[in-house]
């Protein structure tokens, strides 16, 4: 223990990455604004880059497990949400190529939830 009397965990074996925005501020491509374009690829994409560089030392001592959530958008997207689809589908390209470069020292998956019905009334 650590003088502030609560445990201290020296290692670390798993990422999640699950932070996201899914809807900024839509809008057709001919008005989206870049702010909110470098808005969403730096929350969805940069985001978990940074994750991982920064716990990848500590990932791969103890042969750990990155889970990069993503979605469905990556492949199969809606009208008016590129910024989101392009931050989304390069969070699944970045993934693939992080298991490639990462091998057996860390596991790099993606998870692609589809869409999900809910009721807005």
């Amino acid at each position: 223990m650590h003088s502030g009397g609560s445990a201290f965990y020296s290692r670390i074996s798993g990422l999640v990455n699950n932070a996201g925005i899914a809807q900024p501020n839509n809008a057709p491509i001919t008005e989206l604004v870049l702010e909110d374009w470098d808005k969403n690829l730096r929350t969805n994409l940069t985001g978990s880059f940074l994750m991982v560089k920064h716990a990848a030392p500590h990932l791969m001592a103890q042969k750990g497990a990155v889970v990069n959530i993503a979605s469905i958008r990556a492949i199969q997207s809606e009208a008016n949400t590129e910024a989101n689809a392009a931050s989304i589908g390069g969070l699944v390209a970045l993934t693939h190529a992080m298991a490639i470069s990462c091998g057996s020292r860390i596991r790099v998956n993606a998870i692609l939830p589809g869409w999900i019905d809910v009721d807005l009334s």
